[in-house]
């Protein structure tokens, strides 16, 4: 298995620059993720605070005994008991069959910066895989992408579910998953992993009652052996842990709301813009009334959901916070406060979107007295197999070119250079040519009378259209003649950037184990990376 790392412009300017740590941005953020001195003086900072360690290792045991027994697993947890060490956290929603690529891409990114700063720091450094289990847009999590007429196409498991339920909520029909996994694989194509992947799919289906206890089934398939460890945030007895951070930010909503309205102004007088929703008011705290979660916000001097359905004075969310934690949960600011608050994080492993976000959080994280920790890019992967590799090379064709352009433009200049046919050179004249030609004839028309200024449009509307079929024949000819190699085209954008999205943000981890087997994770994680925000090039 050969890596290459090669850059690959990021759209957003904001992410772009924090990956050149741009002094600009960088203000935004309390520790450049580049600097190892940044580590030791977070891990000085972690040291100064008090965690509830012992109910964590608790809480975590248990949660994650109902997924595996693998010792490293439960050896990480008790590591946790030790007031030194420290976490290397990361998140994402519970997708179905892991979601696309990248949510595999950051349990790996967890893994080895955990390893590398617990060599780099001389502490223990857990890894920790935070599942967003409070999320409640299923819609997000519900689908796979799989081959399709030789492109791609969502296939969508259709079980529906009210709109406000959080994920971990979420009740599976096992013989209706597994039809669905069943046509999944299907699409994917059989091959010698095939029997045993779904084999090892059906018992964690049967296994599980909800979304996030299939996810968790699988996640730990995948990297229990190398001691991940998973929090689901939806979990009672995590909230429960929560209770006395609930109140620390009811009591500080107002600040905290000020805070992340602040920092986003000043993002977008530094020229950034960030996608957050804040408004005035805002709670940034959800509460769950029957099932639904309503965004709490200010109604003059009460709190109410969203939609009107409950109201509350601030004592009232404050007793709740103390009796009942488990009906409140946190949205996009809150949710990394409290994970701090939580859990002694060393680090926090951001994909491009959270890294933008984050940057409007810092005076939040202040108006509870803690700072952010550093945030680490993810790591970007890119796999290839060999034949895709060996057939870009012939065609003189970088894998670097290929993700940062378009491939229906690159397919297109490969086939004009193959042949000394100018079609659109030619057709173009010739338009231009008839266009011109009919000029005269129009004003004659006109001439003798003004109605007949449509019927003259139409007509060359008509000629024009006739062009274009005729055009369209000659490639499709010209094509026809290149067939084959175009085809390798198609399949290679299918596979490195389908639909012009990045692999990773497009099929899922099982797209490629059920070409490769299982021992593609422990390949994966064997790989020498970079937490630069460039992407991986694995070739297979």
């Amino acid at each position: 298995m050969d890596l290459k790392v090669i850059e690959v412009k990021h759209n957003a300017k904001l992410v772009e620059d924090y990956l050149t740590q741009g002094e600009r941005i960088q203000s935004f953020f309390d520790y450049p993720f580049n600097e190892q001195s940044a580590y030791q003086e977070r891990l000085q900072s972690i040291h100064q605070r008090s965690y509830g360690r012992e109910d964590l290792v608790r809480v975590l045991g248990a949660f994650n005994k109902k997924y595996t027994d693998h010792e490293n697993v439960f050896a990480n947890i008790e590591k946790l008991n030790n007031v030194k060490s420290a976490a290397v956290v990361g998140g994402q929603q519970a997708g179905l069959l892991t979601g696309p690529a990248y949510s595999i891409h950051k349990c790996i990114s967890i893994i080895k910066l955990a390893r590398e700063q617990e060599g780099q720091l001389g502490i223990p450094v857990i890894p920790i895989f935070w599942i967003a289990g409070e999320d409640h847009d299923f819609d997000e999590v519900n689908h796979v992408h799989i081959p399709a007429d030789g492109g791609q196409k969502k296939l969508v498991y259709q079980k529906k579910f009210g709109n406000k339920t959080s994920v971990s909520k979420l009740t599976i029909d096992k013989a209706d998953l597994m039809q669905w996994i069943n046509a999944v694989f299907q699409a994917f194509g059989e091959t010698d992993h095939t029997a045993q992947i779904l084999t090892d799919l059906e018992e964690a289906v049967n296994y599980s009652r909800t979304v996030v206890d299939f996810f968790a089934c699988l996640i730990h398939k995948l990297f229990a052996p190398y001691g991940l460890v998973l929090l689901d945030s939806a979990d009672p007895a995590v909230r429960k842990l929560e209770a006395g951070y609930f109140q620390e930010l009811l009591a500080h909503h107002k600040e905290i709301n000020q805070a992340v309205i602040s920092q986003l102004n000043h993002l977008e007088g530094s020229g950034y813009k960030v996608d957050l929703d804040q408004a005035e008011g805002n709670v940034n705290l959800f509460y769950d009334d029957k099932g639904n979660r309503e965004l709490l916000e200010e109604d003059g001097n009460l709190i109410k959901g969203k939609s009107g359905t409950v109201r509350f004075d601030l004592s009232q969310l404050q007793g709740i916070a103390e009796e009942t934690p488990e009906v409140l949960s946190n949205n996009v600011v809150t949710r990394p406060i409290m994970q701090d608050l939580l859990l002694p994080t060393l680090a926090f492993i951001a994909g491009p979107g959270e890294i933008a976000y984050w940057s409007a959080l810092k005076k939040a994280f202040h108006q509870v007295s803690i700072d952010m920790p550093p945030v680490v890019p993810r790591l970007h992967m890119t796999l290839i197999s060999r034949g895709a590799k060996k057939w870009l090379d012939n065609k003189e064709l970088s894998i670097q070119k290929v993700l940062q352009a378009d491939i229906n433009q690159l397919k297109e200049e490969w086939l004009s250079a193959q042949h000394d046919w100018r079609v659109g050179d030619t057709v173009n004249t010739f338009r231009k040519s008839v266009k011109d030609a009919y000029g005269p004839m129009k004003e004659l028309a006109v001439d003798i009378s003004r109605g007949l200024d449509k019927i003259s449009d139409k007509n060359i509307a008509i000629i024009e259209r006739d062009i274009d079929v005729m055009e369209k024949k000659m490639m499709q000819m010209i094509e026809l003649q290149y067939e084959s190699e175009l085809k390798r085209f198609q399949r290679v954008e299918n596979n490195l950037c389908p639909s012009g999205v990045p692999q990773e943000r497009f099929w899922s981890i099982f797209y490629f184990i059920n070409r490769h087997g299982f021992g593609l994770i422990p390949h994966l994680l064997d790989q020498q990376y970079q937490f630069n925000g460039y992407q991986h090039v694995i070739e297979l």
